[in-house]
């Protein structure tokens, strides 16, 4: 499929190849909100932010991968 350039920015945003599977997506998700946790980075105000992108990601990524994996119906 063809993906949307706001696809592609949440794939960049992860890091990720956009043809990773649901598992490696949610372990890079794992370990970049870790990375970028405001508590962890001393309660930078840019760490929140881009944890915010992060999640936006994440979420995006997380339900183009579920729609493209549901069955269709003809």
């Amino acid at each position: 499929g063809h993906l949307s350039s706001e696809e592609l920015q949440a794939w960049k945003t992860l890091r990720l190849a956009p043809v990773s599977d649901l598992a490696a997506v949610k372990w890079q998700y794992k370990q970049l909100a870790k990375e970028h946790h405001p508590d962890i980075n001393g309660g930078d105000a840019g760490a929140g932010e881009r944890l915010n992108e992060i999640n936006l990601a994440y979420d995006l990524i997380r339900k183009s991968l579920q729609t493209a994996a549901a069955p269709t119906i003809s």
